[in-house]
């Protein structure tokens, strides 16, 4: 497993700039190759190594704007969670449309955050007020873990789930359903949530700039002042140790996750962060930065 070589530059690949609509989220392909861009109703599908453009997906069935998206733990399918409490499903590699799910409620909110769970079959979605779960394979709805609502949500590869709305922060282990922390004492708002490889660690960005993180068995808490501005997207290294965050303050962080220190940046040549994402081998990083701008960079 790659490391981080904090002390080599970092290369710049290409970037994509989109002229329309504003891309909302991205998403890397576990087999390091696709990345994945949510763009107005659509999902455009890029070739990691070059940028050209495989695929848009085209949503079917309604759901207006695409607010998140998610690639399943095998990288078969991709999900997409939409403004009108809609969830769309692709096949990631030959862009079939296999079935969108709907929900019907009274609240005047939407699917702001979607996640698979390990089992490549059940797929999650949260709002404001609510969270939902279904089959993938059957398109029916399916018993929801106990907590109360998601505009973000991460997901471990042995199923810990943490679930962030407004000012508080929900912790779940499914199959076992238990609510094993809840917090309502953060001081501001949620603004990205990430948790670890090996589900041990949560954390949360929030919008005066700090992050959150929690110890998963006993839950002691630690804060990272970490950015002068909203910290809008974290990402974990495979290994765990090493958690990146993104900002508006023009700046992509590197934290050692054991400590809590900084142990690299990127500062120059940045607009605002409002989106990362982290290969699976850790050599590449997406941002989305202000002006609708994605770049890759390589760690050397």
């Amino acid at each position: 497993m790659a490391k981080f070589n904090f002390h080599s530059p970092i290369e710049c690949l290409y970037q994509i700039q989109h002229s329309a609509s504003a891309t909302r989220d991205i998403a890397i392909s576990p087999d390091d190759r696709i990345i994945a861009t949510a763009d107005g109703i659509d999902v455009k599908l890029w070739n990691l190594q070059t940028g050209e453009l495989l695929r848009i997906l085209e949503t079917r069935g309604g759901g207006g704007l695409i607010l998140s998206i998610a690639i399943s733990p095998n990288g078969q399918m991709l999900a997409a969670a939409c403004y009108e409490y809609v969830v769309h499903l692709w096949n990631l590699h030959t862009g079939e449309h296999l079935r969108f799910f709907e929900y019907i409620t009274e609240f005047q909110h939407e699917f702001r955050a979607v996640a698979f769970f390990s089992d490549n079959v059940t797929v999650i979605a949260g709002g404001q007020r609510i969270v939902q779960t279904w089959d993938t394979r059957t398109g029916k709805r399916v018993p929801c873990p106990l907590i109360g609502s998601g505009n973000y949500l991460a997901l471990s590869p042995n199923n810990h789930l943490i679930g962030a709305a407004i000012s508080s922060v929900e912790m779940v282990e499914i199959p076992h359903n238990t609510k094993v922390f809840h917090t309502m004492e953060l001081p501001t708002t949620a603004s990205a949530v990430a948790i670890s490889p090996d589900g041990l660690v949560c954390a949360a960005g929030l919008h005066n700039g700090t992050i959150k993180l929690w110890q998963w068995k006993t839950f002691t808490e630690r804060t990272i002042p970490a950015h002068s501005n909203i910290t809008k997207s974290l990402a974990f290294s495979s290994d765990g140790q090493t958690l990146v965050s993104g900002s508006r303050d023009k700046s992509i962080k590197f934290w050692n996750v054991q400590t809590g220190k900084l142990e690299g940046a990127i500062s120059e040549n940045l607009g605002e962060v409002s989106q990362i994402a982290l290969s699976t081998d850790n050599r590449i990083l997406v941002s989305k930065e202000s002006g609708n701008i994605i770049k890759v960079r390589r760690f050397n």
